[in-house]
């Protein structure tokens, strides 16, 4: 059994990584900016309710920092 990878965060969010795209080039970090082409939108982050971070790694690979 296969499992779907997540979508890529450009395909759902491509005006938040344009914009992310554009500020980290301008902070002078272009290959940061080139990875986020293969980041993945693994959802919202349930660390409250009020949360508003999204989950580019698997539910338990990310870190609350």
């Amino acid at each position: 059994m296969s499992e779907i990878e997540p979508p890529l965060l450009v395909d759902v969010h491509p005006a938040l990584v344009s914009f992310l795209d554009a500020a980290l080039v301008a902070e002078g970090e272009p290959a940061l900016a080139r990875s986020l082409a293969g980041l993945r939108l693994h959802g919202w982050s349930r660390c409250s309710p009020a949360c508003v971070h999204l989950r580019t790694a698997p539910e338990g690979r990310a870190g609350s920092t």
